[in-house]
């Protein structure tokens, strides 16, 4: 990120806004792959590596992480972090956080 500055300048110069969405390990799992037959209403809260099964909701609040995700039709609002699969009908509540391996669960 050293010539960031310099590249916001020039694009300001040419008439371009130049935005910065993450700077982070792993970034969204969309910029790369979109699984069928989900729906994730905020996307940057679904990291790359993560598994989204077929028919899962992640809804605004949601998040999975990498290495975590659902296998089927499930209903996520709360937090799915590393390490963590959730099966097939579950729902994962506004405010719940299912620890896993790096978040000290």
């Amino acid at each position: 990120l050293p010539e960031l500055a310099e590249r916001q300048i020039e694009a300001r110069l040419a008439g371009r806004t130049l935005s910065v969405d993450c700077v982070d390990k792993f970034p969204k799992m969309v910029d790369y792959v979109v699984p069928t037959g989900v729906r994730i209403a905020d996307t940057s809260r679904v990291r790359l590596g993560a598994h989204v099964g077929e028919g899962t909701t992640v809804m605004h609040e949601g998040f999975i992480n990498f290495n975590a995700g659902t296998t089927g039709v499930s209903m996520v609002e709360g937090r799915i972090s590393a390490g963590v699969v959730v099966g097939n009908g579950s729902d994962i509540g506004g405010g719940a956080s299912i620890m896993g391996t790096l978040s000290g669960g």
